[in-house]
């Protein structure tokens, strides 16, 4: 490897992992500024008081200024390093906001480009063909569950599969299409719901992440059902025409 490639990869490295080594320096920043806070105050203590002896054997008060010439050049350390460790915080935080706002815009971009697609596909084909494909997908992603317990309680409710989540409940298609309703109803008061809104209306478990994506005005929670036969039981799978977004909330 050639000195310019080394060096070109390094800076390629540094640049993709600032927000961690900044993060990693303020933490160091803050042990530092704090260790040199204790050993500048106690080494100033320690002068003040010797200075007092000498100045006044009779333990004569100093001034603010003496007191100030006596410790000033012990504190110049502290400063320094705190400004250091502020300016990584800040620095990360900044980097850390300015990827986070370019994902975010990158995630409408492909939100908006696969909506023109569906919207397309159902042009093309027809709604009918669409909701076969939406049905194969939903059986596909029932039947590669793993690892999930099929139990039935109850006459008037039957196994349920959330497509996103890949989780099997128990519910009826009654019961969900409130939830629909009751998470729309709240879409138009509140301009927006969370996924794990709509979560706690059907009594499935809040999922991590599940607070910062969800749904709009732009963006309705519209469901799609499936019947899907899992080991010759039928499983209602839910799909949904508008995923749940990123952003949902920036309603202007």
């Amino acid at each position: 490897m050639t000195l310019e490639a080394f060096v070109n990869r390094t800076q390629a490295t540094l640049k993709e992992n600032a927000p961690t080594i900044l993060a990693g320096l303020g933490v160091g920043g803050v042990v530092a500024t704090g260790l040199l806070a204790h050993k500048a105050g106690r080494v100033y203590q320690q002068e003040v008081i010797e200075a007092t002896h000498i100045v006044d054997p009779t333990d004569r008060v100093l001034t603010g200024k003496e007191k100030f010439e006596i410790g000033w050049k012990r504190h110049i350390p502290v400063l320094l390093i705190g400004s250091v460790t502020v300016t990584c915080i800040i620095a990360g935080t900044a980097i850390g906001n300015r990827r986070n706002a370019a994902l975010m815009g990158m995630i409408a971009v492909g939100e908006t480009a696969f909506r023109e697609y569906r919207d397309k596909v159902e042009a093309v084909v027809g709604k009918p063909k669409a909701a076969k494909v939406v049905d194969e997908i939903a059986s596909d992603k029932v039947h590669s569950a793993e690892g999930s317990e099929i139990v039935f309680v109850g006459t008037d409710k039957v196994l349920c599969f959330d497509t996103l989540t890949g989780r099997f409940f128990e519910s009826s298609r009654l019961d969900i299409e409130r939830a629909e309703v009751d998470i729309n109803r709240q879409i138009l008061g509140d301009m927006y719901a969370s996924q794990n809104d709509f979560y706690s209306k059907i009594g499935l478990g809040r999922v991590a992440g599940g607070d910062d994506i969800g749904w709009n005005n732009e963006t309705p929670l519209e469901i799609q059902f499936t019947a899907v036969l899992e080991d010759d039981k039928p499983v209602l799978a839910l799909s949904y025409r508008f995923p749940p977004k990123v952003g949902y909330h920036r309603v202007w």
